[in-house]
């Protein structure tokens, strides 16, 4: 004899502020089994709505718990004002209509979340803030799709050199620093650099700071910082951010391991141990690690 039932049924009164941060009101519709004259005798709404936390299909949100539902999760709309209304009575069980406020905490108010205080309106403990992207460019075509060389049928490079529109997908992330220095310094870091070790899912050298921008102050209250915008190129899993070159020259060693290289009057296609390749045979691309290695977590700060 107790709630059987709780459902989420509706999502209304949205609305955003200039901080771009939401409010809104969740509408549930939840079923007790015991008829709504039992309250006088010690079952209130708060015990109804107590239980409500832990009934399905839709738990029940307690205080201070942030959005999260219909596929949506805002970290900084909190649960804050609650309201219940009795809809029907039965003879076995009680329909109410409980709603919900969603706000974002005021400037230096204290959210407490699992019984800690986190000042949710602190911009320096917010997460960054991710977006999708791609970048588009054209690619010289010197490889087709098994990493043979495009070559002619004599084995030099086609002119002019094959080309095609590509994209390189991109997440961008927005994020705040408390000062212009310690932008810059994580700016100057990143320009240009991949990742030294396993970052956000990605292995080792996936990963491409192609831009870091520090943006202009902001003001919230008493907080002053400045954000970052940050742009990293995704490779192919597997594939990482190294330039690679076709293997050829102007000089070829007639046997490996030979100190000596034969001159030759055109550019041949050469084996990794520096031999000159049969006409028949696959040509080589030596990667080269050109760009800054960086371990983004400690540098980036998330």
């Amino acid at each position: 004899m107790a709630v059987t039932s709780c459902k989420l049924v509706d999502i209304v009164n949205t609305t955003f502020d200039s901080r771009n941060l939401m409010s809104c009101t969740a509408e549930f519709r939840i079923i007790d089994t015991i008829p709504d004259s039992t309250e006088q005798k010690g079952r209130g709404r708060t015990t109804i709505l107590n239980e409500a936390t832990t009934a399905s299909p839709d738990n029940f949100p307690t205080h201070w718990d942030y959005f999260d539902w219909a596929g949506e999760t805002d970290l900084y709309a909190y649960a804050t004002n609650f309201k219940i209304d009795r809809l029907k009575t039965e003879a076995s069980q009680t329909i109410y209509k409980a709603t919900v406020e969603y706000r974002p905490a005021a400037p230096g108010e204290v959210v407490l979340i699992g019984g800690n205080g986190i000042n949710a309106t602190n911009p320096l403990l917010r997460p960054p803030v991710w977006n999708g992207d791609v970048d588009t460019f054209t690619k010289l075509i010197d490889q087709d799709k098994d990493g043979n060389p495009v070559v002619n049928s004599a084995g030099d490079p086609f002119d002019p050199t094959l080309e095609r529109p590509a994209i390189t997908p991109v997440v961008t992330a927005t994020y705040n620093y408390t000062d212009l220095s310690t932008a810059m310094d994580v700016c100057q870091a990143m320009h240009d650099a991949t990742n030294s070790s396993a970052w956000q899912g990605r292995a080792m050298r996936e990963v491409w700071c192609t831009e870091a921008r520090p943006m202009a102050r902001v003001t919230e209250g008493v907080n002053t910082f400045h954000p970052v915008a940050f742009r990293f190129a995704l490779s192919k899993v597997g594939k990482k951010w190294d330039d690679e070159i076709l293997n050829r020259g102007l000089s070829y060693k007639k046997n490996a391991g030979d100190a000596k290289n034969v001159v030759s009057d055109i550019e041949v296609n050469l084996a990794d141990d520096g031999t000159l390749l049969d006409k028949d045979g696959t040509g080589t691309f030596k990667p080269f690690r050109t760009r800054p290695e960086v371990n983004f977590t400690t540098t980036l700060g998330f």
